[in-house]
C-alpha cells in the first residue's frame, strides 16, 4: 500500500495473507515484494543483504515498515536503503532479516540458494546484542 509507505501502522494485513501461502514447517519466512516486483522486507520483518562489503536494505519509499531494527542497522552499520530485486538478493554474499521481537535472524536458504551465516550478519548481531540487552545471547 503505497499510501502508508515507511509508517509504523501495525495493520499487518498483507503479511498475514502472504503468511497464508505455505503450510509447510521448513519454512520460517516469505519475501514480500510491491507491484513492481521490487523486494520489500520479509513477511515479519526488514530484509538485509550483504553484496560487495555493502550492508543494503531495500527502499521503503513506495511501501514497506520502517522497522526499529532496521533503523538501527542504517544508523549503527552504516546499511543503505536502495531498491533492490529478487536478483539482488539471491546474489548477495549474506542474507538477513530483522524485527524488534526476534532480533537478526540469518537467512540460509531461499529456493535452492544457500547462505552460510557470514562475517557482516554475525557482526550486526553483536552489535545489536551490545546496544540491546534483550538480544545477547545469555547462558
Amino acid at each position: 500500500q503505497p499510501a502508508l509507505a515507511g509508517i509504523k501502522h501495525l495493520n499487518r494485513l498483507e503479511q498475514v495473507l502472504a503468511r497464508g501461502e505455505w503450510q509447510t514447517l521448513d519454512v520460517a519466512e516469505g519475501l514480500m515484494l510491491d507491484a513492481r516486483s521490487s523486494v520489500v522486507c520479509a513477511t515479519s520483518g526488514n530484509v538485509f543483504v550483504v553484496k560487495n562489503g555493502r550492508l543494503l536494505t531495500p527502499a521503503l519509499d513506495r511501501c514497506g515498515i520502517e522497522g526499529v531494527c532496521r533503523a538501527f542497522l542504517i544508523e549503527h552499520a552504516n546499511a543503505q536503503s536502495v531498491a533492490l530485486n529478487q536478483d539482488d538478493v539471491l546474489t548477495a554474499d549474506e542474507v538477513f532479516v530483522c524485527n524488534s521481537v526476534r532480533g537478526i535472524l540469518p537467512v540460509i536458504r531461499l529456493g535452492d540458494r544457500c547462505w552460510p551465516i557470514g562475517a557482516m550478519t554475525t557482526q550486526c548481531m553483536a552489535d545489536l546484542a551490545s546496544a540491546h540487552f534483550a538480544f545477547a545471547n545469555i547462558e
